[in-house]
Parts: structure tokens; sequence; C-alpha cells
């Protein structure tokens, strides 16, 4: 084989890179869930499920509008105070856009882009920054709440230790208010950036939209955090309705903890299957089988929760998007 062909060849390799990162995820996902249906027994499954109480599942569905609701104001806040005003509807049919080309690509980039489509009148690189501005402080949150429910979880089977769990819990927010003062504050990040790139005007006019955000008031930003948090809980409580359509378990707090670490797990852990298809699946059914229920409850709970969550909002987005071709 001469040089040129291994050239063509490697281009060939390079330029289905995503499809061939697409087909694996989707490969992976299944297998998962295989492994997992297997594991569990899909006569457990398909019993819990066919013994459900659909009542709690349509007020976990419902409950998902007002998270739709809750992403699309975050993300129209978030806009309106780093790029310019947008109309609600505009930021509605961006994070639709934005769920769609997500689930759909290698480690969810194609959010970005897909944010970024109905956001014409705004630079395309711009509004890609101000998405993973949207994305990071959604992740701090999920952290935050997933490290200490990670400790109220542990502690919900050992005896409670004083000076073991105060410490641990003032670690955790002394290490959260760093790392939000750290990234949120103008002062600093801002001016370390500008610093080292002061000779190359280019680098600075593509910070300037993170530049404006920072230096909005902390009301502003308080007040992004608050509805991101509050999103946040609706999740959680959406995942204790559907464990109750599977079971009855009265203790709702415990299972708001237990769905806070699955949110954790799907966020620390690499992004290697479809949509975190599996990975999600798995630790909902290992958490709940440590309450003592059939790990059939957690697996069909987490799934449920992914379907009302991510897919139809996603089926939503690809009608925008192909209108918006």
């Amino acid at each position: 084989m001469d040089a040129n062909t291994l050239i063509n060849r490697l281009q060939k390799i390079l330029e289905n890179r995503k499809s061939i990162d697409r087909v694996l995820k989707v490969a992976i996902s299944i297998g998962l869930l295989i492994f997992l249906v297997s594991y569990i027994s899909v006569d457990k499954i398909t019993n819990v499920f066919l013994s459900a109480d659909y009542e709690f599942i349509l007020y976990a569905s419902i409950l998902s509008l007002v998270n739709i609701y809750l992403q699309a104001y975050k993300w129209k806040l978030v806009l309106n105070h780093s790029l310019g005003e947008v109309p609600f509807m505009r930021a509605l049919h961006s994070y639709f856009g934005g769920v769609t080309s997500g689930l759909s690509t290698p480690a969810r980039i194609g959010e970005f882009i897909g944010r970024a489509i109905p956001l014409e009148e705004f630079n395309f690189f711009s509004v890609t920054i101000v998405s993973f501005i949207d994305k990071i402080i959604n992740m701090i949150v999920i952290t935050f709440f997933g490290a200490i429910s990670s400790v109220f979880f542990y502690r919900s089977f050992n005896e409670p230790h004083f000076y073991v769990d105060i410490p641990l819990l003032i670690i955790i927010v002394t290490l959260f208010s760093i790392t939000v003062y750290m990234l949120f504050n103008s002062n600093f990040f801002v001016s370390v950036v500008k610093r080292k790139f002061k000779n190359n005007q280019k680098v600075l006019n593509k910070i300037s939209v993170i530049d404006k955000f920072l230096e909005q008031s902390f009301s502003v930003k308080a007040k992004i955090f608050f509805v991101n948090i509050l999103y946040f809980v609706v999740i959680l409580l959406q995942f204790a309705l559907l464990v109750n359509a599977f079971a009855s378990y009265s203790d709702i707090i415990q299972l708001m903890i237990i769905a806070s670490l699955i949110l954790f797990a799907t966020t620390v852990v690499l992004p290697f299957s479809f949509g975190d298809l599996g990975v999600r699946e798995g630790a909902a059914a290992y958490l709940i089988a440590m309450i003592s229920l059939s790990p059939a409850i957690g697996f069909n709970s987490a799934l449920v929760l992914f379907i009302i969550n991510v897919i139809l909002p996603a089926l939503i987005g690809l009608i925008f998007l192909i209108k918006n071709k």
C-alpha cells in the first residue's frame, strides 16, 4: 500500500469519525441495556411495569413540562445577559434544537450547534460559548448536590458521626463556593485570560461574551442558579414519583437523594453511551436495591425518566430543526 492510499484511507476514517462514534455509542447503550435486563430479569421488569400505578407516571410526565419551561427560561436568562434580549419562544426553540442535536452526537457536542441554529441573529461561535456557560452552571449544581447527597445516603446506612459528617459537609460547601467564585467572578477569570492573551485580539474578542455575562450583578447570577436548582429538584421529584408508580415507598426524601446520586453518576462518568442509556439505569437499579426495593423498579423508573425528559423533548426539537431547514 503506497503512502497516498494510506493517507486517503485515514482521511476517510477521520471524516466518518462522528458516524463511527455514534454507532459505537448506540451499540454500547444496547449492550448495557441487554446486560441489565438479563441481570435483573425480563419477567421482573415486565411485571413491575404492568402492575404500575400509571397515575404517578402521569404526574411525572406533567412535571416534564415544568422542566422544559425552567430550562428554556434559564437559557433565555443566560442569553439575555450575555448576547442580547431574546423572546422566550425563541429561547424555547433553541433549547429544543439543542436537546435533539445533543442526543445524537458524541459527548453531546451537537447540543451547542443545535442551540445556535435558531438564533441566526447572533454569531454562531458566541452562542456556542454561551451554551457552554449554561452547561457549566448545570454541572456545578448537579455535582454539588450529588456530593451532599452521597454523605446523607451513606449515613442513612450508618450511625451519624458529628465529627465526620459536619467536616465533610463544610469541605463540600467550601469547595463549591470557591469553584463558583473562581468561575463566575469577572475580575478573576477574565483578567487572567486577558493577561495571557493580551496580544491576541481574536481571543479577546471571543471572550467578550463571557466577560459580559460575568460582569452581571450577583442577583442576576443568583437568579440563574436558583432556576437551575428548581429544575434539578423537579427531576428528583419526578424520579420519586416514578418509583412510587412501581412500588409504594413513603420516604420521598431518600428517593430524591438517590435521584441526585444517579444524576451525579451520569455527570461525572464520561458519555460513552447514547444519552447515558445503561449508565443511568444501572445506577438506579443498584441504588434502589440498597433500600430493599427490586432493581427492576430502579431500572424502570430511570428509563421512563429518560423517555419523558429527553426523548419526548428531542422529538419536539426534531420538528423545530426540520422547520428551520
